[in-house]
């Protein structure tokens, strides 16, 4: 994200329906003729033939492992092929069942990208289900509030859930951060498909959490931006049209 996103505009296409993410440069009350292919920060795309496995999270089975390409494969309990992207410490074995969260979609001759652990992300933090502790951004510096939220954090949630706090967060205050978690978490009770206490002893690939469908994702996405409503033909035009320019 490249810059604060202060608005959103829905568009419902032609068997699809565009996100467009919006900077406002600081208008509170954006007219849809201020928007431009400058000021859109972000375009998210959900064909209805097709539904994103994005934000999804899952138990999948690995394949091959690629150790020298940092990279893994695996099958979700659809069969769905997944590419897995793995840190220096990350060691799955074939055969294993890991929890994984699907990050990007296919493209080229690519699978869905997912990455190790359960994940639930919001603009300021990501609640890591099934693992503890409270870890923190490089973007936090010593003058930061770094050490009294994770103390808040700690103490909001369950042991068996690990948090990372977003450089975004760093604008927060301690209480606004404090909510910030409990509503992840929230989030995931809400929807999660396992306890997360079960999740280390998976046998089986199987869905753990939707991410909250669309409605949720961009609700923690811009948590703070505001729904451009439009009302005139003229508009709507407009907006389509700047979404395809951006494009």
């Amino acid at each position: 994200m490249t810059g604060t996103v202060t608005h959103i505009y829905l568009d419902e296409a032609l068997g699809q329906t565009r996100v467009a993410f919006i900077c406002g440069n600081g208008n509170d009350a954006l007219d849809a003729r201020d928007v431009t292919p400058d000021s859109i920060v972000e375009i998210w795309h959900r064909r209805w033939d097709a539904p994103t496995l994005i934000g999804t999270v899952h138990f999948a089975r690995v394949e091959q492992l690629f150790t020298t390409q940092n990279r893994a494969t695996a099958r979700l309990h659809d069969d769905t092929a997944i590419s897995l992207r793995l840190r220096a410490k990350d060691r799955p074995a074939p055969g294993d069942v890991c929890a994984v969260t699907i990050t990007a979609a296919p493209r080229e001759d690519k699978a869905w990208q997912a990455v190790l652990g359960a994940r639930l992300v919001s603009r300021y933090g990501i609640l890591l289900p099934g693992i503890s502790g409270i870890f923190r951004s490089k973007g936090f510096s010593l003058s930061d509030n770094g050490d009294a939220m994770e103390a808040m954090i700690e103490a909001a949630l369950p042991n068996d859930f690990g948090f990372i706090m977003r450089s975004a967060a760093r604008l927060l205050s301690i209480e606004a951060m404090d909510d910030e978690a409990k509503a992840l978490l929230h989030a995931w009770q809400t929807g999660a498909k396992v306890p997360s206490g079960r999740m280390p002893v998976a046998s089986a690939p199987y869905l753990i959490h939707d991410g909250g469908g669309l409605a949720g994702q961009i609700a923690r996405y811009a948590p703070d931006a505001e729904l451009i409503e439009v009302n005139e033909s003229a508009d709507q035009h407009h907006l389509t049209n700047m979404l395809d320019e951006a494009i």
